[in-house]
């Protein structure tokens, strides 16, 4: 192992032993060079350890896979990003203004499937599907606000296949992926598969968690397929690299704000999206990808050419990305930043940027989206009361508290949060990439 390769193995075990998940993994190319490094095990109370050869889960990355097929088939001439959904899907009903390019983005501000209903994760079908979005009002105007949402590319891929007549995998598969020579499994056929881990309170350590299922209705958007990390590197790579899609992969559509964060350790959302991936604030491209019990996510450092993929098999976001930023730092030469993974001082923010300038009281109320449904917001002191999901399905409360110098989140676990108005004046509520309106 060279120096190089030694620096870089030194911070993915300093990322895994301050994060405490069972293991992680960073491929790292730059200028025809390429360096792999793994810390930790595949599965706990194993001894397999994470090789090249791994395969973590695709998931959300598919999302990615499939706006940049789009984009290269615009390039070709063959299809119209711009085209309404309407006059592709008849059936889900009366033009809205949402086109294919919003389905990309994450803007087309339909109220959408909430992914941790399990009836919804193994049992939609289509035609349920579309009428119910036939039945549900629009949350936002189509363009306008950031809301990730699940469904969105699987009905970009339904209008893909009624154009091309064929199934969103095949067409990302041999439009994009069998071109470069990369070819994802279905997530039980491989002995490479690394395992999923979830933190157990009780015995205080990970332990194997079994990965919800989801049904082929979520076949474009949240696959059952794993892929290794150089193979990510070489999609990306060849996305990047590709002049007729580069410019859709770089230029933002749309814009997230600045999130208030309960500590250090809380994910950061990209600051904007474009037709493929997110913009984050340090001028980094790339795309996440989390399962219950796994992330994985890449970037692309446009000053220097490098990407770097990261990979744990347990859900911590900011492992993940403490990971990935670091890395692309050391690979520029910049001066390496510290991954504050640990607990410290609670984050304060002033009410003026956390609440958008309204008076906390007059945010109260109930809020709805679709991951989750709903989010309740109550008056508690100087500050709110947090409480997310719907009745009979509660998932997380926290407070956001008046402190002397502003206001600071108190939450057992790691959250963004910011409130902002929409372009009516009607609040909007974010919880990291998912947003929220005042009902």
């Amino acid at each position: 192992m060279d120096t190089r390769q030694e620096q870089i193995q030194q911070l993915a075990d300093e990322i895994r032993n301050e994060s405490g998940v069972p293991g992680l993994a960073l491929s790292l190319a730059r200028n025809g060079q390429q360096a792999f490094v793994a810390s930790g095990v595949a599965r706990v109370n194993a001894e397999k350890s994470i090789g090249a050869d791994a395969r973590f889960v695709l998931s959300c990355l598919m999302k990615f896979f499939l706006s940049v097929t789009a984009l290269k088939l615009a390039a070709q001439g063959r299809l119209d990003l711009q085209a309404d959904i309407s006059s592709l899907l008849p059936e889900l009903g009366p033009a809205r203004g949402i086109q294919l390019v919003n389905l990309m983005s994450h803007t087309g501000g339909y109220h959408g499937l909430d992914i941790t209903d399990m009836t919804v994760r193994w049992n939609s079908k289509w035609d349920s599907f579309a009428a119910r979005f036939r039945e549900r009002s629009q949350l936002f105007p189509p363009g306008m606000t950031f809301n990730y949402e699940h469904s969105e590319h699987v009905v970009l891929g339904e209008a893909l296949r009624r154009l091309f007549g064929q199934s969103p995998s095949r067409l990302v598969t041999d439009t994009l992926l069998a071109p470069i020579g990369v070819a994802p499994q279905d997530a039980s056929a491989s002995d490479a598969t690394v395992s999923s881990h979830a933190y157990s309170v009780q015995k205080g350590a990970y332990i194997p968690a079994r990965l919800p299922p989801f049904g082929p209705f979520w076949e474009a958007s949240l696959p059952a397929m794993t892929i290794t990390l150089d193979e990510i590197i070489a999609v990306a790579g060849a996305a990047f690299a590709d002049r007729d899609i580069a410019a859709g992969l770089r230029a933002a559509v749309a814009g997230l704000p600045e999130m208030a964060r309960s500590e250090p350790r809380a994910e950061r959302p990209p600051r904007h999206f474009s037709a493929a991936c997110g913009i984050y604030e340090d001028g980094l491209l790339g795309h996440n990808g989390s399962m219950a019990g796994q992330t994985i996510g890449f970037r692309s450092d446009p000053q220097t050419g490098a990407i770097a993929v990261a990979a744990v098999n347990a859900y911590s976001p900011h492992a993940r990305d403490g990971l990935l930023r670091r890395a692309l730092d050391f690979a520029a030469g910049r001066q390496d930043r510290p991954s504050q993974q640990r607990r410290g001082e609670p984050l304060v923010y002033p009410g003026e940027f956390l609440f958008d300038g309204v008076a906390p009281q007059a945010l109260t109320g109930r809020y709805i989206g679709s991951y989750l449904g709903e989010v309740r917001i109550d008056a508690s002191g100087d500050g709110l009361d947090v409480t997310v999901g719907p009745a009979g399905n509660r998932q997380n409360g926290f407070q956001i508290a008046r402190i002397a110098a502003g206001y600071a989140i108190q939450s057992k676990m790691p959250v963004a949060i910011r409130f902002t108005k929409s372009a009516d004046g009607t609040p909007v509520l974010y919880l990291g990439v998912h947003a929220y309106k005042a009902d």
